[in-house]
């Protein structure tokens, strides 16, 4: 609705167009309340996941150290073999490429 014909409004009507835009007001703060309480729960969801893959990953950590260990290579032993392994990777790679 446009200026012009928002001034040629009634005075009733303009306090029924009023009531009408301030009860979608409350609808949609009402939704918006609703969407951030679920949104809320989402990342609080999300959150305890996080956790639960955290201390996955450092379990696992954690055994594989003690394999390490236990088999005798210690962190130099690590340190080779992940370089070979990342050389061994680029190789592969250059070589994908050069078929390509």
């Amino acid at each position: 609705m446009t200026d012009k014909e928002l001034r040629k409004l009634k005075r009733g009507e303009l306090l029924e167009l009023m009531y009408y835009m301030k009860k979608d007001l409350e609808e949609l703060n009402q939704e918006n309340r609703s969407l951030r309480d679920q949104l809320n729960a989402h990342v609080a969801g999300q959150a305890d996941i996080n956790k639960e893959i955290l201390e996955a990953v450092l379990k696992t950590a954690k055994r594989v150290d003690l394999l390490c260990k236990a088999n005798g290579l210690d962190s130099d032993d690590d340190q080779e073999l992940l370089v070979s392994t990342k050389s061994d990777e680029d190789e592969n790679s250059d070589k994908r490429e050069t078929e390509q």
